[in-house]
């Protein structure tokens, strides 16, 4: 299946400052499958269509806005398995975030702070909220250490609900081999099992998960 998205971007300079408004739309890939959001609950993306406006000043500081919106359709299912007799309901996701980035003197610091929709205005209307800190100091142009906290909240009629909020403290650094490679590794100590409990929808048993878990990643990017 084709898919398809068009995207324009705008730049105003004003002297050493530039305002940046990012505009798209079209069908994401992906799109126009079902998608098991439990076993119950099946969600077909459609369409996407946001922006994203970007402000950066001369002092390493910038700001962030940034929305976007899907068209949705939702069919119940039954045991895991989709009801393809049932008339879909017609909905939107939305997603709205704002962040703030500081790169100078070898400090790095990011912030960001999204909330969520699915279906509003409906009764199956879901929020939810998300956000995180970090904060890196760059040592000889070359190793960067960094802590960051995240924090994410799937629904917040259940923020008491490790179902669906999860909580996590990092650590980790990053590693300049030369302009082109770098290594990065960084462990995660979690509270909460919201992103695995969405990501195997159905299939996901609390009884026997852990609360409290940690997870280690390692990784190589390279930049051409």
């Amino acid at each position: 299946m084709r898919h398809y998205l068009r995207r324009y971007v705008y730049h105003i300079d004003m002297g050493a400052h530039r305002l940046t408004l990012d505009v798209y739309g079209g069908e994401p890939k992906g799109a126009n499958t079902y998608i098991g959001q439990s076993a119950t609950y099946f969600v077909m993306v459609q369409n996407i269509y946001g922006g994203r406006l970007t402000y950066k000043t001369p002092i390493g500081l910038k700001f962030s806005l940034s929305t976007f919106q899907n068209d949705l359709l939702s069919t119940p299912g039954t045991g895991g398995v989709r009801t393809t007799t049932a008339t879909p309901d017609e909905g939107v996701r939305k997603l709205s975030s704002a962040s703030i980035d500081y790169r100078n003197y070898n400090f790095d610091i990011k912030m960001e702070y999204a909330i969520a929709s699915q279906f509003p205005g409906t009764p199956a209307e879901v929020n939810g909220k998300a956000y995180y800190g970090q904060f890196g100091y760059t040592f000889a142009e070359k190793f960067t250490p960094y802590a960051r906290y995240d924090y994410l909240l799937y629904n917040n009629d259940f923020a008491d609900n490790p179902m669906y909020y999860q909580q996590a403290k990092v650590l980790g650094f990053t590693y300049n081999l030369n302009s082109s490679v770098s290594l990065r590794m960084e462990n995660h100590w979690n509270h909460g099992y919201a992103i695995p409990a969405n990501i195997q929808g159905g299939n996901f048993n609390s009884s026997t998960a852990k609360l409290d878990w940690n997870l280690f990643a390692m990784g190589v990017n390279f930049i051409f």
